[in-house]
């Protein structure tokens, strides 16, 4: 599958319906919390992650936040990167 660079509206969609309204990794709801969803990269682009469903998941803002702060604490090399992440949750960060 070509990686594009953008990941597009219909992707995009997609991955918020399979979401049923929580975070993926909190799982903080819509309905409960009144949370924000975000389209994200579970490995970062720049670690080598695609724009492939599989590299796609819906956090809400504060769990996307803690997750850009945690990659961007560490190296891209390092064993342990990106390891433990889907572990996490917003209250981790």
């Amino acid at each position: 599958m070509q990686d594009e660079g953008q990941v597009t509206e219909k992707l995009r969609a997609s991955v918020l319906h399979a979401a049923h309204g929580r975070c993926e990794m909190c799982g903080r709801s819509i309905a409960e919390h009144a949370v924000v969803l975000q389209v994200d990269h579970k490995l970062p682009r720049d670690w080598g992650g695609t724009n492939s469903r599989e590299n796609l998941w819906a956090l809400c803002e504060q769990c996307n936040r803690g997750k850009k702060s945690y990659f961007s604490s560490i190296n891209a090399g390092d064993d342990e990167a990106g390891y433990g992440v889907q572990e996490r949750s917003c209250s981790d960060w």
